[in-house]
């Protein structure tokens, strides 16, 4: 008898989605499969298109409305900032699938033009970094840390949705279908005891 109890029917039980604003695909003991809703595409569609595009829009728009009554260099420095500013957001990397098995963390990524998947091997990762920052654009950051020193981001829970008691679940299952150890920085002993950094 399968003794395993998906996180879909301990939502259920509890009302608690551990995996929140993520949706849960598919579950079982050794792997989970999340996408992020309706909703929070829209909302990077907004984030990370329309704001950049309506920078790049308003560009020319300083230029033609300048009268001389600003200097010349303050303008061009706005829309230097402007310029730099649409860029980054535009070529930001937003992942919008996650899929962790026991033997590798697969993410489907949109970054730029192109749609993209990113699958790391668990048997070259060392540990899972949990990154707590508070404040607006916080949250608990989840990166898989590679014997060669790089770090990849793959699972990110907004300040909205972090909550300590599913934070700490979702260290637990995390730690559980990869059976890698866990580290945090000194933020995270607030939400789970993890090994200091």
């Amino acid at each position: 008898m399968n003794t395993f109890e998906s996180t879909y029917e301990r939502e259920l039980r509890n009302g608690i989605n551990i995996y929140e604003p993520y949706i849960i695909v598919e579950e079982s003991n050794d792997r989970v499969l999340l996408t992020v809703s309706r909703a929070r595409k829209f909302l990077f569609v907004f984030a990370f298109r329309f704001i950049p595009l309506f920078l790049l829009c308003m560009i020319p728009v300083l230029f033609y409305f300048y009268d001389g009554g600003i200097p010349i260099s303050f303008i061009i420095a706005v829309a230097v900032c402007a310029l730099i500013t649409a860029l980054l957001l535009f070529f930001k990397k937003v992942i919008h699938q996650v899929m962790v098995i026991d033997t590798v963390v697969e993410t489907v990524f949109v970054k730029g033009f192109k749609k993209g998947t990113q699958q790391l091997l668990l048997q070259d990762a060392s540990h899972i970094y949990l990154q707590v920052v508070y404040g607006k654009g916080g949250g608990a950051i989840y990166s898989l840390c590679m014997k060669d020193g790089n770090q990849h981001e793959f699972l990110v829970v907004p300040y909205l949705n972090m909550k300590k008691a599913r934070i700490q679940m979702l260290s637990v299952r995390l730690k559980e279908i990869t059976g890698l150890p866990m580290q945090g920085n000194f933020l995270a002993d607030d939400y789970m005891n993890v090994e200091k950094s």
